[in-house]
């Protein structure tokens, strides 16, 4: 085989893990509804130790699950690792790719504030 055809099937290999985990973590985050959002509840009486507790739901995991891998550094999907494997060989416009810049920009602002 070809090393031209070996890179290409690397390329399609981890478009299609890309696609395929952005999808499932789509179909998650649209099937949240607002009781699937985190719940923190604290108790405070004067002379008592403060004592709290929270929840989440099952659904919000498997959100946060599906999103690790596009985040993850060493991750094949890695939002970044793929869109520099895509820019390595022509595949993205300087468009695309300041799309993908500013919305990572944006990822960033919310996870520093989420934390």
């Amino acid at each position: 085989m070809h090393m031209f055809d070996t890179e290409l099937l690397h390329i399609r290999a981890t478009l299609r893990a890309f696609k395929r985990q952005c999808s499932s973590l789509r179909d998650a985050a649209l099937a949240l509804d607002e009781s699937d959002y985190p719940s923190i509840e604290m108790h405070f009486e004067v002379g008592k130790q403060p004592t709290g507790s929270s929840t989440e739901s099952e659904a919000l995991i498997r959100v946060a699950t599906l999103l690790r891998p596009l985040v993850a550094p060493s991750s094949a999907t890695n939002l970044r690792a793929v869109v520099a494997l895509l820019t390595a060989h022509g595949f993205l416009t300087v468009e695309t790719i300041e799309r993908v810049n500013k919305l990572l920009l944006k990822l960033r602002c919310y996870r520093s504030r989420s934390r």
